[in-house]
């Protein structure tokens, strides 16, 4: 059990009666040392006394404590992982876009298909490849430039010289483009139907298709420029090719009959 308050107050008499003895001591003639030596044991009983005061609040908190006297202290942190709750994500359902199966896939001839590098010796046909991405560049710029006839030219000589090279659609293509700058609508025409026949599998077949279709309308062949862009719209649901094809649809058939 924690000591009592009477003996509590027996320990806080110990200092004054140390220092009426230190006194009488003194005034007795001891020597120096001696003076010194009682100093320094008055003060070892100061500090044991002051441990043995704070011991005894400490367990006179303690017992307030069991017995529901004390204020309350701060809540001890708990290990414990608060509940989280379980949140399930379903993924959201999207119907795969049609893909029109009667169109028949044709393969251009191996002449002219499309190939990255040669089995024979790869070295030399990637070799290959990467001059002609810089005759390709080149050819290119002069439709940023404005030297639009020259890039035509180019670019439909690269297409030429190298029909098997990954640029050789795009070089066509951009070609027609060019002519469309030009406003050589009959030529820009046989070139993009040249990329759709020669290259039916690329990326740029597309594009060609609906660029064909953009052609024919400024030839005033608006019978067939609608069966092209109509074509778009079935066979290419959900591109963006589709959705220009829809667009040109929509206003050729909101506008006046003289215009169209």
């Amino acid at each position: 059990m924690a000591p009592s308050a009477p003996y509590s107050g027996h320990i806080r008499i110990l200092l004054p009666l140390g220092f009426f003895l230190l006194s009488g001591c003194v005034t007795d003639g001891v020597s120096r040392t001696e003076m010194n030596e009682l100093t320094a044991s008055l003060r070892a009983m100061r500090a044991d006394n002051a441990r043995v005061e704070a011991r005894i609040d400490l367990l006179e908190k303690q017992i307030a404590v069991r017995g529901g006297k004390a204020v309350s202290a701060a809540p001890a942190e708990s290990n414990e992982m608060p509940s989280l709750t379980v949140v399930k994500l379903k993924p959201k359902r999207e119907a795969a876009p049609r893909i029109n199966t009667a169109v028949e896939v044709v393969e251009p001839p191996e002449s002219e298909a499309l190939v990255l590098t040669d089995p024979g010796d790869p070295a030399k046909s990637s070799d290959d490849v990467a001059f002609g991405d810089a005759a390709y560049d080149r050819a290119l710029a002069g439709l940023k430039t404005g030297n639009t006839e020259g890039s035509v030219a180019l670019l439909k000589a690269f297409a030429a010289d190298n029909p098997r090279h990954p640029k050789a659609d795009n070089a066509l293509y951009f070609a027609g483009v060019g002519e469309m700058g030009l406003r050589d609508f009959d030529t820009a025409l046989r070139t993009f139907e040249t990329v759709m026949s020669r290259y039916p599998a690329s990326d740029t077949a597309l594009d060609a298709q609906l660029k064909a279709a953009e052609c024919k309308a400024r030839l005033n062949r608006a019978d067939e420029a609608k069966a092209a862009y109509q074509q778009i719209v079935t066979n290419s649901p959900g591109t963006t090719a589709a959705s220009v094809a829809q667009s040109r649809l929509a206003t050729w058939s909101s506008a006046p009959a003289a215009t169209r």
